[in-house]
């Protein structure tokens, strides 16, 4: 257990009960239940002063339909995001220039995606450094990318992380389907474009785990008939343990 993070308060109950500490089977269940009730993680966090200007830009009136494919294909030393404060018709909270300055590493820029606000990752912050600085809820963000699982991941640069509930469906009619490119998983284009993974996965006749195989088209609006499932795999997962057998 001391391999786990201190603030990993789920692994923490799981293992208790585990090396035997607790003779109630649900014992991991009403501690965690207990902490998250009363928001007890918010003790393991520093006390903060009131946050500062440059820590979160917000950008309002930007376009809606703004492509992500931007924010995919740009250089690592370069913050796609960047451009979108120059923008005709945008405003920038918390700063009295107009243009973002050199050191951006403290920074997140809200835009929308899909009616849906996110930012993007600067690389490697974890999920709890994101929420705090952007002053949302932690597990509400878990909640909204289905793909993270831990509170403590850390991020890869240009991760979109949304921070509030996706889309059931992409606004946009134009765009009816996404071509794979690559090795996209369904999780990546529900991110792409701010749609549930769930409806993402119903509309076109998927389970969990599918992986699209290379140029086959995902339905963004209309659930596909069986036949026009699109091709795919599925990558296999494994239930994660703690192993005790070390211990005496």
């Amino acid at each position: 257990m001391f391999e786990l993070n201190t603030t990993d308060y789920t692994g923490w109950a799981n293992g208790l009960k585990f090396s035997g500490y607790a003779t109630d089977p649900s014992y991991p269940q009403k501690l965690i239940k207990l902490i998250e009730t009363y928001q007890l993680y918010n003790y393991d966090e520093p006390i903060h002063h009131a946050k500062r200007n440059d820590e979160v830009i917000i950008v309002q009136n930007t376009d809606n339909n703004r492509k992500s494919e931007t924010s995919a294909s740009a250089p690592n030393n370069t913050r796609p995001t960047e451009t979108v404060a120059h923008k005709k018709n945008t405003t920038i909270i918390g700063t009295t220039s107009t243009t973002i300055p050199e050191k951006r590493t403290a920074r997140y820029v809200v835009t929308k995606m899909n009616e849906v606000p996110f930012v993007l990752a600067t690389g490697g912050e974890s999920i709890k450094v994101l929420a705090n600085k952007t002053g949302k809820d932690v597990f509400e963000i878990l909640e909204y990318n289905e793909g993270i699982s831990s509170q403590d991941q850390l991020l890869k640069i240009n991760d979109i992380i949304y921070l509030a509930k996706k889309k059931k469906t992409f606004n946009d009619p134009a765009k009816a389907y996404h071509v794979v490119s690559g090795e996209e998983s369904m999780y990546d284009i529900s991110q792409k474009y701010g749609i549930r993974l769930e409806s993402l996965l119903a509309k076109n006749n998927l389970l969990p785990g599918a992986l699209p195989q290379k140029g086959e088209k995902i339905s963004l609006h209309k659930n596909v008939s069986k036949k026009d499932t699109p091709k795919h795999s599925y990558q296999e997962k494994f239930d994660s343990y703690v192993d005790l057998g070390g211990l005496k």
